[in-house]
């Protein structure tokens, strides 16, 4: 709540208000083992921190001065800095471009006010990038045994010179325009092309010295972009199923047209964290379950495992290498690297059936396609009770209900009571795969706002989709309307009477026509405020506008007054 557990993190705060920013994930001088995809960034092209230290030296009263003062903060202290995103405690900077643009306001009004010489805050800048530079000459701790040497603090040596140098030029130009401001030369037109070059300057120290090679992008295309050969099978819309890839390939299934286990991206429901947590597997920004959590594949439906190729790491040598110089697979760990792991010793009855130009294809013989049926249910309170690794185990043969869904649905269901099996085991989860394909959908065919699944069961049961839950979300089962469960900790399930059913599941964004009603509404009041300030504003007596620059008088400065006038056609 008080203190970051990331000791570099101030220190890079600091470094972002007078230093061009390192690229997202390569901190480069201050180095972390913590997670660095965090942005942060708030360096002013060209004049860094000059216009706003002396801003707040002269006035230190000024709305914008306490604002950036309390932003401070607010960036320093975790419990503070977690507001802007809900309490959340994962280390977020976005709000940052709000103080950057008051940083911008301050930066503008330091420039037009001729009371500003703006050269305490140029000194301030220069004296930081001195302190920064020395920073990296430093040796940084050798290893053990090994010797201290100097200029080793940056990561990336040749980069962080760069970048010392592209700062050092732009306070030397910011130097020369403060001598012009001084003689009274300084234009709008010279400000806005320096700024612009200086803009186009920090956007490349940052982004064109890291970014990969024209190798590694032609590469990317082949392998990715044009590569429809690497399909093995493809979905359409009434035959779906689901992939697992490599742990480096997150996306490629996306650009493939394939639905994937596997992705980076953030647009989800929250019931889908709920499920991860519940079962032990990180969700963030990316859903990536190890092969540890196998009986994932079986939940999800997934009917094939893509594994990037690599040199001498191929399924037949793989499998004719000596035992002691296969590893074994680093699902314990935080980074998991598949490229030495013989997928089917880690994945139950998943078998190699080829390959294409990049990649090596498994397909799953235990497959439950998409919508099959439960007769048996755990509450929630015997799901606790087991570790996370067999909660994912259980849910292939029961479905976990909420004690009012256990009575609700007591009638159709039976309560599976867990110690009768002796272990959640490997063998445990192939006999639970089995049963489920033996009352899976027969067919199973979508759309981009819904999907049909067709059924034919013994019995009333409850049928369960590996789809996120969400109030969106409406059913109809036989042409009637069925009411949609969450179960499993975050999916869909719905009830199926005996004999042939069509389910129906239908999609509407939840409070779409309060939001555009509210839009709207919002409009009609907007264009009643301009056409009342417009027929006012063609009174003489009315004063064309309150100006909150901060200048006391604000006529005094002329790039101020030369906007009024521009803004309202006086002359």
């Amino acid at each position: 709540m008080i203190a970051y557990t990331d000791k570099t993190l101030l220190p890079r705060l600091i470094q972002c208000l007078f230093m061009p920013a390192d690229p997202p994930a390569y901190p480069n001088l201050f180095v972390s083992d913590y997670e660095k995809w965090a942005s942060i960034g708030a360096y002013l092209p060209l004049f860094s921190m000059t216009g706003v230290i002396s801003f707040m030296k002269l006035r230190k009263k000024n709305w914008a001065s306490k604002l950036l003062i309390c932003c401070g903060i607010f960036a320093v202290i975790p419990i503070l800095n977690s507001l802007f995103q809900t309490a959340n405690s994962y280390y977020y900077a976005r709000w940052f471009y709000m103080p950057i643009l008051i940083m911008a306001m301050m930066t503008a009004h330091s420039l037009d006010d001729e009371k500003n010489s703006c050269f305490t805050g140029l000194k301030v800048c220069t004296f930081m990038t001195l302190a920064f530079a020395v920073i990296g000459c430093l040796p940084r701790k050798p290893e053990e045994g090994g010797k201290l040497r100097f200029f080793t603090m940056p990561e990336d040596k040749l980069y962080f010179w760069i970048t010392i140098a592209v700062t050092a030029v732009m306070l030397v130009c910011t130097f020369l325009i403060l001598r012009r401001k001084k003689k009274g030369n300084l234009s709008t037109s010279f400000m806005v092309f320096v700024t612009a070059v200086a803009s186009v300057c920090c956007v490349f120290t940052t982004t064109i010295y890291s970014a990969n090679s024209v190798e590694f992008a032609n590469n990317y295309i082949e392998t990715v972009i044009d590569a429809d050969d690497e399909v093995y099978e493809a979905v359409s819309s009434d035959n779906f199923f689901r992939i697992d890839i490599s742990s480096d390939c997150d996306n490629y299934p996306m650009v493939w047209g394939l639905p994937s286990m596997r992705a980076f991206q953030s647009v989800v429901n929250t019931s889908i964290m709920n499920f991860y947590s519940y079962v032990g597997v990180q969700r963030d920004v990316a859903s990536r379950a190890k092969l540890s959590h196998y009986a994932l594949r079986g939940l999800f439906s997934v009917k094939y495992y893509y594994k990037e190729k690599n040199e001498g790491c191929s399924y037949s040598e793989l499998l004719n290498a000596p035992p002691d110089s296969t590893p074994p697979s680093s699902s314990g760990s935080d980074e998991e690297d598949t490229s030495k792991v013989i997928i089917p010793d880690e994945l139950p009855s998943f078998r190699y059936v080829g390959e294409t130009e990049h990649f090596e294809v498994y397909e799953n013989d235990l497959y439950v396609p998409m919508g099959f049926a439960y007769n048996s249910y755990v509450t929630k309170k015997t799901a606790d009770a087991k570790s996370k690794l067999q909660r994912e185990k259980l849910m292939m043969k029961s479905l976990v209900l909420s004690d009012e869904q256990a009575n609700k649905y007591s009638d159709i269901l039976c309560e599976y009571d867990p110690a009768a099996q002796s272990d959640l085991n490997r063998s445990a989860y192939k006999r639970f795969c089995l049963e489920k394909q033996q009352c899976c959908s027969k067919s199973f065919s979508f759309s981009s706002e819904s999907f049909v699944s067709e059924i034919d069961l013994n019995a009333p049961q409850l049928v369960f989709f590996s789809v996120p839950y969400s109030k969106g979300w409406t059913a109809d089962v036989n042409g009637k309307p069925a009411e949609v469960e969450k179960v499993n900790e975050g999916f869909m399930a719905v009830r199926a009477e005996k004999g042939e059913n069509t389910i129906v599941f239908r999609y509407r964004t939840p409070y779409l026509r309060e939001g555009l009603i509210i839009s709207v509404t919002s409009a009609a009041l907007l264009l009643v405020y301009v056409l009342i300030f417009r027929r006012k504003h063609g009174r003489k007596d009315h004063y064309d506008t309150v100006h909150s620059y901060g200048y006391d008088p604000y006529e005094k400065i002329q790039a101020a007054q030369d906007y009024c006038t521009r803004l309202f056609n006086k002359k």
